[in-house]
């Protein structure tokens, strides 16, 4: 197989990832969805002979002797891509996320204009969450680049491993990758305070030395900016205090308390014509927010999203709603994504029509029907 023209022929049509494995046909995902390509299934050294070529004898004896990698490569004219290797049944398995060259500019992502003027600050946290393929990534590098254009500065970013390559503008970029340029995140968040950044982009918090020194960093005058696999505000805060023992989880609310500035949560939804649309959650660190945070009533924060837009916020499903005004998504198709679908509904004004049906569960039809034929049979 022509694996190269494969991957063209995966950029061409859009497609966020393209999956190998011995033994199986090329699946391609394509707005979300997995399109099996018409080929035959793929032979051990063809796979094993395209992924040397790919990423190198080196990384691929790295591979066999820990038997999982996580690396980025670019194909020069198609994309980058994200490149991770594991096995199952002592199969090699590929997948690979492709990453356009040109980042799209925050406008493009519809991410809301409150978040791009943040970004500007000088100081403060800003957190960009959601599910994993909802296009964090996507939105760190878009607003990394946005402020590289137009503040004078220096800008750190530590990914793992580097997706988007950004430019140096305005500002001086140096991208670091775990594995290749550093040991760890924690590691770079280290050295990062001691190399004069304005501005650290970490790619993922991902554990307890990575929360508190991204943290540390925006208390003492840096603007940081991270992501998280949480799916809303709320269970947001909660991850990032509950990820400390508890005699520190006080003094952990009163650092963000202080030093949060905002937290994007987002997802991406079908749109009715093809493609995909981002909806956000936004919740700005306000007078009233820092309050809830330090008292540890995080539960609270709902109310302030369903009742501050004066202040820029707005609650997941208050995007899904405009989405669906605006004609560009379904309604079963935001109820189906929404994280409460019974409020969503409401807000539509169609309460008592779709959620009955969203709602339904196969297993419990099943179930029903059994007792049905025992209780015939009995």
């Amino acid at each position: 197989m022509d694996f190269f023209r494969l991957i063209k022929f995966a950029a061409e049509r859009q497609a966020s990832d393209v999956l190998l494995k011995v033994g199986g046909r090329p699946v391609l995902r394509i707005q979300g969805e997995l399109y099996p390509v018409d080929a035959p299934p793929l032979r051990e050294e063809e796979l094993t002979e395209f992924v040397i070529k790919l990423i190198g004898s080196e990384l691929f004896q790295q591979f066999l002797e820990e038997l999982e990698l996580d690396t980025a490569v670019s194909i020069e004219g198609i994309a980058r891509l994200r490149i991770n290797l594991y096995q199952e049944r002592r199969r090699l398995c590929c997948a690979m996320r492709l990453i356009p060259f040109r980042i799209p500019t925050p406008a493009e992502l519809r991410i809301p204009k409150v978040i791009r003027d943040l970004v500007m600050r000088d100081r403060g946290l800003i957190l960009i969450t959601g599910p994993a393929g909802c296009g964090k990534t996507t939105t760190l590098a878009s607003l990394t680049a946005y402020r590289a254009e137009r503040v004078e500065g220096h800008t750190i970013t530590i990914e793992d491993p580097i997706e988007y390559i950004i430019e140096s503008r305005k500002s001086l970029v140096d991208q670091r990758e775990v594995g290749s340029d550093t040991v760890s995140f924690g590691m770079a968040l280290r050295q990062a305070l001691r190399q004069d950044p304005d501005m650290i982009v970490i790619g993922e918090m991902r554990d307890l030395e990575t929360i508190q020194l991204a943290i540390t960093a925006a208390e003492t005058g840096h603007i940081v900016l991270s992501t998280l696999h949480t799916i809303d505000a709320i269970k947001t805060i909660d991850r990032v205090v509950d990820v400390f023992p508890r005699y520190q989880q006080k003094q952990i609310r009163l650092q963000l308390a202080a030093n949060l500035l905002a937290i994007l949560s987002q997802l991406l939804i079908k749109k009715k014509d093809g493609g995909q649309v981002m909806a956000t959650e936004v919740l700005i660190n306000t007078t009233a927010v820092q309050n809830l945070i330090r008292e540890g009533k995080a539960y609270l924060l709902r109310n302030i999203l369903t009742t501050s837009r004066s202040e820029h916020m707005r609650s997941m499903n208050s995007s899904l709603l405009e989405l669906v005004q605006r004609g560009m998504v379904e309604p079963e198709e935001a109820l189906y994504r929404s994280p409460d679908p019974e409020e969503l509904e409401k807000m539509l004004g169609i309460r008592g029509t779709l959620f009955a049906e969203f709602i339904k569960r196969p297993e419990l039809e099943v179930e029903e029907e059994e007792e049905a034929a025992t209780e015939s049979t009995g």
